[in-house]
């Protein structure tokens, strides 16, 4: 037979169950707006049911249930919708780095406008042309020498102001790794908290939050690979790509509370300028394989287009930069080698030999319009005054070779932040050759720029209008694959919130329904003890 006290224990159950479920429904309206955080649902589940002992007890259906109990309380996730969120946080962080970093540079070059480096140049040329006119007038020769100098300035604050972005980038790059350790710290010592709750038994829901909002904001500046184990810990490790493409990781969390820490190095041994990611343990010493420290060629991994990640976006935002700034330098440099070498009544615009001062050494004398070293020269080689094949080499290790007019120059990296008049154009404005000017000026609409294969391509003004049209096509693309990942993001974003956000509508329901049961139980209670008051004090003895 039941006890007496059997139908007091159910509804003892049955207030606990429905109070906690409020609790439960509480804490998810007090997190409706907090970041990261996922709707928590209380799991109910039917106890034990009692069946009546005795020897000729029938085992038939129909035990005696004895109430319910919270068995859970279960975060509302969906893994696979997880994954697709942070490689698409991974692709956002990306590009939206890239288009910031390309509209920066944007604004460098205001074109067209009539204050633009193109417009300068433009008019550094037909100063010339004007000079031809009238070879020894002073005036048009302080003409030329003040375009000349505005052209430099607007050459050196056009390369300063790409400097001054790269670096900012470069600083971003550090910031970005500090943020990263940062996370891979605090992930490892969240790996250690929620062993130990596991382990007890209980659920960390608060700590998985908190963990997986980390893991969204990690995704968003390196793409990582998560791989859950039994007791609730996790291993992380870092994806990237080798010099034949291939996937590589390297791990960066432990599930035993061990981590590893990532330092950018900016490598130039090769005068490469490539950004490495130097490995190292919790303690600070370097990670090593085989004797050799690892390293991470992230410029490599970003330049391929297969990273997600802020991270691989600012790097490859600096790259793009640094490849403006070389574009720059070769139309600076080159520009101030063709116009040097016709102001030494050296060579024609076609390269057809002129003049040539002390033969029997081979050094070219003349004024430089623009600072460059002398060149030198060797006449031996000089069979043909209209097939000059030998090559004028520069101090600053320019290369100006010409067959038949067929010449190219190679650029000196940093030029154009420096380039400037030579100190005797500075000085005496006489020293301006007007008697070239007219073979000046036609370099203006003369190939002049060479391609990577050596071919000559582009005037000045042209290869200059294809830098600005790069700039251009870049940003645009840059906007246009922001538009897209974001678009993606916030549908992703979206469904995810459906799944595991918290919907103040649904949840003051689920808070009137638990109230009800709660005041059933209560009602159960109430009942209870009216039977035992009339067991008690009611029936006769």
């Amino acid at each position: 037979m039941l006890s007496t006290f059997f139908g007091m224990e159910i509804a003892r159950r049955g207030l606990l169950s429905s109070r906690t479920a409020m609790d439960v429904t509480a804490h998810n309206l007090a997190n409706a707006s907090t970041k990261g955080y996922t709707r928590q649902d209380p799991v109910f589940t039917a106890t034990d049911p009692y069946t009546l002992p005795g020897a000729w007890q029938k085992l038939l259906p129909g035990q005696i249930g004895s109430g319910v109990e919270v068995s859970q309380i279960r975060r509302v996730r969906d893994g696979i919708l997880d994954q697709q969120v942070r490689g698409a946080l991974g692709e956002d962080g990306f590009w939206s780095e890239r288009q910031d970093a390309l509209q920066r540079v944007e604004a460098v070059f205001p074109e067209p406008s009539d204050v633009g480096l193109g417009d300068v140049i433009g008019r550094f040329f037909n100063a010339w042309h004007e000079l031809n006119n009238s070879p020894t007038d002073p005036g048009l020769k302080a003409a030329v020498k003040e375009l000349g100098q505005e052209l430099a300035v607007n050459f050196r604050h056009t390369y300063t102001q790409l400097k001054d972005i790269k670096g900012s980038l470069q600083q971003s790059i550090d910031l970005k790794v500090d943020q990263i350790n940062a996370i891979v710290r605090e992930l490892a010592g969240l790996n250690k908290e929620i062993a130990r709750i596991v382990a007890n038994g209980n659920q960390p829901n608060d700590l998985l939050d908190r963990r997986d909002l980390l893991l969204d904001e990690l995704n968003g500046l390196v793409p990582v690979q998560v791989m859950v184990n039994k007791d609730e810990t996790i291993n992380v490790s870092l994806k990237y790509y080798d010099g034949s493409g291939n996937e590589q990781q390297q791990s960066l969390v432990v599930y035993d509370g061990s981590y590893y820490q990532l330092k950018a190095v900016v490598d130039n041994s090769n005068n490469n300028d490539e950004l490495k990611l130097d490995v190292y343990d919790q303690y600070g010493i370097q990670v090593t394989d085989g004797g050799t420290p690892v390293s991470i060629n992230w410029t490599e991994s970003s330049e391929s287009f297969k990273l997600s990640g802020s991270l691989a976006g600012v790097e490859n935002a600096r790259r793009r930069v640094q490849d403006y700034m070389d574009q720059l330098d070769q139309l600076a440099y080159g520009l101030a080698a063709y116009v040097n070498n016709l102001h030494h009544d050296k060579y024609d615009s076609k390269g057809n030999l002129i003049t040539q001062d002390d033969q029997n050494n081979g050094v070219y004398k003349g004024v430089d319009f623009f600072a460059l070293n002398a060149p030198t020269y060797d006449p031996g080689n000089n069979t043909d005054d209209n097939s000059l094949n030998d090559s004028i080499d520069y101090k600053t290790y320019i290369q100006f070779s010409t067959d038949k007019g067929s010449e190219y120059v190679n650029y000196v990296k940093g030029y154009a932040g420096k380039i400037d008049l030579s100190d005797k154009i500075k000085s005496d404005v006489n020293n301006v050759n007007g008697t070239q000017a007219l073979n000046i000026a036609r370099l203006r609409t003369e190939l002049t720029m060479a391609d990577t294969a050596g071919k000559l391509t582009a005037t000045f003004e042209a290869f200059y209008r294809g830098l600005v049209a790069g700039v251009g096509a870049d940003a645009q693309g840059a906007d246009h694959q922001v538009g897209t990942t974001q678009a993606v993001l916030n549908q992703l974003e979206n469904l995810r919130q459906s799944v595991s956000g918290v919907s103040l509508d649904e949840e003051l329901t689920r808070l009137t329904q638990f109230q009800y049961a709660f005041q059933a139980s209560a009602r159960m209670v109430t009942v209870l003890d009216d039977m035992l008051d009339t067991l008690i004090n009611r029936m006769a003895v």
